[in-house]
């Protein structure tokens, strides 16, 4: 049965490239090693021995940054802290740190004459206060090293079972739009206030039941919550009234008629937001520019003559509220704006148009720069991107270095998906190529897919060349993943290795008689095997292996009508998610302490015992 979700992406032409090609990886900052930090002789950072709870602060996402709402989260000063719904103790795991009296668990109740089963109320009354149980937990055999062998993994590709979608770690604070706002500052998960159109809330449209932008459905921007959505305004028509009214901006322009200003509560005033900058993107090459004006409007330009044309139509606009860890409420919000033209044919303006929209929400950290991103802490989080990176050596310490986007994310991609689904050639981790990349996404099966189109001596030259070292979709541009979602990358040990299979590798042949490929590679299949660490109660998912196999097509034919034309070439990148048998668990006792304490040896300085002499151990000076 499989095992978690399964992904495969399709994109057609026209506006919907746009939107792909904006929602996905954006620029790339390396991080290096830091070699002085390295240490050779190092173990993995987190535990996997069987005998303690590994989990220690399961929301602290972000290396050297403070994750809003995360109170075991060290990174975190002070300041901000308050703004926190924190409790105490700080639990790093989810749920109830004491353990009561549930109805679900219990399966049987004998009773004796007189007693009565009272369970009404009983949640915050029959709580265990001390626990004399000796045990520290049942805790997963961690696999031999027989089963994570080559020949082992094959016969575990069956999928052992689904496992539920975990959802992240939620805050504290609640999610209610009615809850009431602090006087004096904002608390994690707060409604942002603004003056706008005689609202009180700062809000986006939302995605309807139909993926519809709705204005009905306002989402209110949160303090310190990052937040993503992703809708479609559709007029029915691209005429004046589809182009000027459904396609107005869905964030009014902050030097348009409609502007705004944000409220802050500590100290209390008012803040107007800022453009940052407007960049034009080509609806059918997805190629980006940047406008000079930094200036957009909330109505799109409408003109029509031998063909209609919509220009200055907003798809995508992301709003940054900038902070300072050190005083948090005085947050500057700021906005990017991506706009678009859409032309058309009188007789295709009488259709549909369709066009993608994406708003976001970014808080950042003034003192962080190069955010690093954990996907997950430590085990891997259900649809957080496969944590990569390049193996290094120096001497004799071994480290890896990180290519990030600019989310913070070191992803293992699918690179060289061009806006029009093309293929490119070359660097999987070339500016262009990372650019038009997509994330492999832990548990999530996916197969992502681009096309080329040969001529008959294009389909030659392609069957006498290596597809495998040619294209970027084909490559990995990455050595090694990380065991765990937060892998140090001055620790070797927090890695494993990409293997790649050759056992299946097939050469490439042509014929000239039929005009016909044999045995060519066209696709690339990663192997994720992975195995839940730590307690039953609290599984943490880690990597055990991950094998790299190419796919080869038996034949590819030249089939076209004419030697002009060209036959299509589907290249693909896949990822399979495999949970290796948990089935075996066992119970830690930890051993009991001695009755007498261990004393430290200097206790009686100066003095020292001597063990030697008639008399046996003595006192001396």
């Amino acid at each position: 049965m499989h095992s978690f979700h399964r992904l495969v992406v399709c994109f057609s032409l026209t506006v919907a490239s746009i939107f792909r090609d904006l929602g996905g990886v954006q620029a790339q900052t390396d991080i290096d090693a830091v070699w002085g930090s390295v240490d050779a002789n190092a173990g993995p950072s987190t535990p996997t021995s069987q005998d303690r709870e590994i989990a220690t602060c399961l929301c602290d996402l972000t290396d050297n940054a403070c994750d809003a709402g995360c109170c075991c989260d060290s990174d975190c000063t002070d300041s901000q802290l308050i703004s926190f719904t924190c409790t105490e103790p700080m639990e790093g795991r989810q749920g109830d740190s004491q353990m009561c009296y549930r109805a679900a668990g219990l399966m049987k109740f004998n009773p004796r004459r007189g007693l009565d089963l009272v369970t009404k109320g009983a949640a915050k009354v029959l709580c265990v206060e001390i626990d004399n149980n000796p045990s520290a937990g049942l805790f997963y055999e961690q696999p031999s090293g027989a089963s994570v062998r080559d020949a082992e993994l094959d016969t575990q590709r069956e999928y052992r079972g689904s496992v539920p979608f975990l959802p992240g770690w939620l805050s504290a604070s609640s999610t209610d739009t009615t809850r009431t706002v602090s006087a004096n500052r904002y608390v994690v998960g707060d409604a942002i206030s603004a003056d706008r159109d005689g609202s009180d809330l700062l809000s986006f449209p939302s995605a309807g039941a139909f993926g519809e932008c709705s204005p009905l459905l306002a989402t209110p921007v949160r303090y310190m919550q990052d937040m993503t959505v992703t809708c479609t305004r559709t007029p029915s028509a691209l005429d004046q009234t589809g182009c000027e009214v459904t396609l107005a901006s869905p964030f009014p322009s902050p030097n348009g008629n409609n502007a705004f200003s944000v409220e802050r509560r500590n100290p209390s005033e008012s803040v107007s937001v800022t453009i940052n900058s407007v960049t034009s993107v080509d609806e059918t090459t997805g190629t980006t520019t940047g406008e000079s004006d930094t200036s957009f409007v909330d109505t799109p330009t409408y003109a029509s003559g031998t063909s209609v044309t919509c220009s200055n139509v907003v798809v995508k606009v992301t709003l940054t509220m900038t902070y300072d860890r050190d005083s948090p409420q005085t947050f500057t919000p700021s906005v990017d704006v991506v706009i678009t033209s859409l032309t058309r044919t009188t007789t295709a303006a009488a259709s549909a148009v369709y066009v993608p929209t994406i708003l976001e929400v970014k808080w950042v950290d003034s003192q962080t720069s190069n955010l690093v991103r954990r996907s997950g802490n430590p085990g891997y989080r259900v649809g957080s991107p496969i944590v990569a990176g390049h193996f290094r050596t120096l001497g004799a310490l071994q480290a890896v270095d990180l290519v990030v986007d600019s989310n913070g994310y070191p992803s293992l991609l699918a690179s060289g998906i061009a806006p029009d689904g093309t293929c490119q050639a070359g660097d999987p981790l070339g500016t262009t190529n990372f650019l038009n990349s997509r994330k492999f996404r832990f548990g999530v099966d996916a197969s992502f897919n681009c096309l080329l189109s040969l001529s008959l001596t294009d389909l030659e030259t392609f069957c006498g060349s290596n597809p495998t070292g040619s294209y970027a979709l084909l490559q990995s541009g990455f050595s090694h993943v990380g065991a765990f979602g937060n892998p140090d990358r001055n620790v070797a040990a927090d890695w494993i290795q990409i293997v790649t299979r050759t056992s299946n590798a097939a050469t490439s042949r042509w014929d000239s008689g039929t005009r016909t490929c044999t045995s060519i590679a066209t696709g690339v299949v990663y192997e994720f095997f992975w195995f839940p660490y730590g307690t039953v109660f609290d599984p943490q998912r880690r990597i055990v292996s991950v094998r790299r196999t190419f796919t080869y097509t038996p034949s590819i034919g030249f089939n076209a009508l004419s030697d002009s034309d060209t036959v299509p070439v589907l290249l693909t990148a896949a990822a399979v998610f495999i949970k290796l048998n948990d089935t075996n668990v066992t119970g830690f006792v930890p051993p009991r302490p001695p009755i007498l304490p261990v004393l430290p040896q200097d206790l009686f300085f100066p003095f020292v015992v001597n063990a030697g002499g008639r008399g046996g151990g003595c006192p001396s000076w």
